[in-house]
């Protein structure tokens, strides 16, 4: 069973504990802050994956498409497309 972690047990509370510092000999450089910095790829990376939030999952347009070609009678899937969509749909999901 987990227990409740108190205040009193937290790693800030044993990073303040001066003993501590001086048993390991840890010493905190005066005016020293913690900070992290990322490379320009890491930024880059992170606009893109934003601006790819932004874009939609369905393609609206196809899907207007296939419902007029549905409501027409004119949709005629290759049924060798549909399969081979199939199998491989369930073979990369680990399906059987």
């Amino acid at each position: 069973m987990v227990e409740r972690v108190s205040a009193q047990n937290s790693l800030g509370s044993v990073m303040k504990n001066k003993s501590l510092h001086k048993l390991y000999g840890y010493e905190h450089p005066a005016g020293a802050t913690d900070e992290a910095s990322f490379s320009p790829f890491s930024k880059e990376l992170n606009r893109i994956m934003g601006e790819l939030e932004q874009v939609s999952d369905v393609r609206q347009d196809k899907i207007n498409g296939f419902k007029k070609q549905i409501a027409e009678g004119t949709y005629k899937p290759d049924p060798v497309k549909v399969a081979r969509s199939l199998f491989l749909a369930g073979f990369l999901n680990g399906e059987e």
